[in-house]
Parts: structure tokens; C-alpha cells; sequence
């Protein structure tokens, strides 16, 4: 039996597909760029600071912003405004460009103090890490994504919704399919649970990540419990995030290629002289950042299956009627399908 979506439906997909790839690329907002640069700061630096930076005090007209790291220590990213006139730069491209190329990270322990003064006859204001936290008014990424992902997810898939019947032996009363159900009849909805695991390949422009992995989990469908087995690649935008650059948000690519072992058969559901199961899918998502470590995930793309269905009885009389004509058939026969899937999780 093949269930095949309408080319129409597909090319609907493939273009909703195309525009998550086009709005990955957009440009990411600069948080630094919301702030006045009028006022000045003072960074003055320790031996061990002025020995990593070359200087012994970093001017900046721009509020330094302390992130708090692993191993209980502190970051200051700082704009170096040394020997240049920043506060007369424009919002926008202009501003956004300055502080790309001079945006310093300091160890908060190359650090001696921090201090600012706006007019010549106020003395300088002294300003510690922690009240540096305290005022921070900046809506920061705070996402950190581990090089090893780790996806757990719910699918639904939607199949053909044309009427169909499935007849498991000549002369057998055929069984209509249903909308849902996990039958051998088959069924116009599915669902499932799938994870994945998917160390880092390579790393691009310090930002994007291409990871590959496997991919399993469960589908009762097709009148089996069916746990899958796929390679599992994916390319995130935005993988690697910055405090002060972009959203934590992160967009994605992913396929899939593998078999399927019913659990309820034997193992010659897996192989029966060729690899009874088999299935590939494309599909693209967003990461929504909620913690430091997991995002909230949702995805969707198209999958073609091709899954054994129960076997046979062999002392049946259909079955000793082909064996004695020596007709060539398969005791698995097997049902390729097409459809279109959501999935809703997290990521790691």
C-alpha cells in the first residue's frame, strides 16, 4: 500500500522550508548599541593586565558589563574607546561596527579599579563588580550551548488524508484506514518520540555549528512498535552566542537516514534478505533559549518511510498456494509512505 502526498502539498512545504533557511541568515541585533556613549569610563588595570593588554588604563565611553562565568569567576566585556572620539559615532551600522572590532574581554582579575567622572570638578565615582551587575539594565543572551547536543522531542506526522483500504490477504475483507490508530491498516496521523545525540563536527565563523550524531526512539505505527536508527546531521545558525551580540535564539537544518526494528517481531523484520525497513527525512527549526542550558525546540519537516507490516501465517492456505506455484513473494510485506511531520521539545 503507498501513501503519497500531492505534489501541491510538497512544494508548500519545500517553500516554508526555504524561508527558515533565508531568515537564518539575518542580521542579529547589537545590545551595546541601545546604550549613551557620553559618559567616561575608567578601566585601570593591574601588572598582570597591563602585561595581557598592553596598556595600563582603557578608556571607554560605553558601560563595562560584568558576565559571570564558570569556576565562580567574572568577565568584563569592555569597548577600548582609547584614542578615539566614540561618543561621536551615529546608532546604527556605524556604532555597531566600532564595538565589534573593539570589544575587549578582561578577567576580573587583571583588574584594579574601575571609576568614571563626567564633569572636572566631581571626583571620580568608584564602581565594583557587583554594582556593575546591579545596574546592569541590559536584556543579555545568557545561553550557552554545549558542543555535544542532546534533542528529546514528541512528533506528529500527518499522511495522506485520501481514503484508502488495506487487505492483508487475497480475499480478506478489506479494512478502511483510519485517522488514527497504529494498525497494519495504517493511519492518516502518527505519532511518536524521538531523541538524538550529536557531538560537534566543525565549527564556522565562530558562530554556526554542523553536528552529527544518531537518532532514535519510538513509533508505534503500521501495526508494530518500531524504534528508529538514523545517522542524524544537523547545522545550527547561531549556535555559538555572544551577551552583548544577537538573540540567543538559534535556527536549524537536519535530516535523517536509517532503518526501524519492530520490537514486537522477530528479527527477520529487520533483514529478510534486504533491509525490510527504511527511512530519510529533511526538516529545519527554531531554538528557543529558556536557561543557560536548554532550549525550548520546534521543528518540522517531510518524511518517507518504508516499514514492514505483520507477516504472514505461514501454514496459511494463501501461503501453500504461492509456495506450491512457486510464485515469488515476501513473508514482510511493507508499506512506503509519505508525510509531512511537527515536533515539539528541548535541546541541550
Amino acid at each position: 500500500m503507498y501513501n503519497k502526498p500531492k505534489r501541491k502539498t510538497l512544494f508548500i512545504g519545500f517553500v516554508i522550508f526555504a524561508a527558515f533557511v533565508l531568515q537564518s541568515c539575518s542580521t542579529k541585533k547589537c545590545v551595546l548599541c541601545e546604550l549613551d556613549n557620553k559618559t567616561v569610563y575608567n578601566i585601570d588595570l593591574n601588572e598582570s593586565g597591563e602585561k595581557n593588554f598592553g596598556t595600563k588604563q582603557i578608556k571607554s565611553y560605553f558601560p563595562p558589563v560584568p558576565i559571570e562565568a564558570a569556576n565562580k569567576k567574572t568577565n568584563l566585556y569592555v569597548v577600548n574607546c582609547n584614542n578615539t572620539e566614540a561618543y561621536r559615532l551615529n546608532k546604527g551600522k556605524e556604532m555597531e561596527l566600532f564595538i565589534k572590532n573593539n570589544l575587549l574581554l578582561i578577567d576580573s582579575i587583571d583588574i584594579a579599579l574601575i571609576s568614571t567622572s563626567s564633569d572636572a570638578d566631581l571626583l571620580p565615582e568608584i564602581h565594583t563588580l557587583s554594582s556593575l551587575i546591579k545596574n546592569n539594565e541590559l536584556n543579555m543572551c545568557s545561553r550557552v550551548r554545549k558542543p555535544f547536543k542532546v534533542e528529546l522531542r514528541g512528533m506528529v506526522g500527518f499522511r495522506s488524508f485520501e481514503p484508502t483500504t488495506y487487505q492483508p490477504l487475497m480475499g480478506d475483507t478489506p479494512i478502511e484506514k483510519p485517522t488514527f490508530g497504529i494498525g497494519p491498516e495504517g493511519t492518516k496521523i502518527t505519532a511518536g518520540a524521538e531523541m538524538a545525540f550529536m557531538p560537534t563536527l566543525f565549527n564556522f565563523n565562530n558562530r554556526h555549528s554542523l553536528n552529527l550524531g544518531l537518532l532514535s526512539g519510538y513509533w508505534p505505527v503500521d501495526g508494530g512498535h518500531f524504534i528508529p536508527l538514523a545517522i542524524h546531521p544537523r547545522f545550527t545558525f547561531n549556535n555559538i552566542t555572544n551577551p552583548l551580540w544577537g538573540n540567543c535564539n538559534a535556527y536549524y537544518l537536519f535530516a535523517d537516514l536509517g532503518t526501524a526494528y519492530d520490537i514486537t517481531g522477530n528479527f527477520e523484520k529487520l533483514w529478510s534478505n534486504k533491509l525490510n525497513a527504511i527511512f530519510w527525512d529533511l526538516g529545519a527549526g527554531l531554538d528557543f533559549w529558556k536557561t543557560k542550558n536548554m532550549d525550548l525546540s520546534v521543528d518540522f519537516g517531510y518524511r518517507q518511510s518504508t516499514l514492514p507490516l505483520e507477516a504472514f501465517d505461514e501454514n496459511s492456505e494463501w501461503m501453500n498456494c504461492i509456495n506450491t506455484h512457486n510464485i515469488p513473494y515476501s513473508q514482510y510485506p511493507r508499506r512506503r509512505s509519505g508525510q509531512f511531520f511537527i515536533r515539539f521539545g528541548v535541546t541541550f
